[in-house]
């Protein structure tokens, strides 16, 4: 039996908010009470999905707004919807090489 404070911590679409729309990519901005930690684990941004977010799309997250905040530039990486499958996002951050 699973308790709900067991499950992973998921975005909250209302948090997530279109900035930038362009052809390249498109920038998001989103904030979360969710530690970066939290945001960037493995399903956090399947739900941006509904948003059709796309490969590349920047996300620039505050994290822990509700306390010392975290910043971060998200890159999505991977997005998957397949006909009747499960969704997947996923992000890494964005950084120098």
């Amino acid at each position: 039996m699973s308790d709900l404070h067991d499950a992973p911590a998921r975005m909250d679409p209302h948090s997530l908010a279109l900035a930038v729309n362009t052809k390249p990519f498109n920038v998001y901005f989103y904030k979360t009470v969710d530690t970066l930690h939290e945001v960037m684990a493995p399903g956090y941004f399947d739900e941006a999905v509904e948003h059709l977010i796309r490969k590349h799309d920047r996300v620039e997250v505050v994290a822990s707004a509700g306390g010392d905040a975290e910043f971060a530039t998200l890159v999505v990486s991977l997005v998957s919807n397949p006909r009747g499958g499960a969704k997947s996002v996923v992000v890494s951050k964005l950084g120098r090489r």
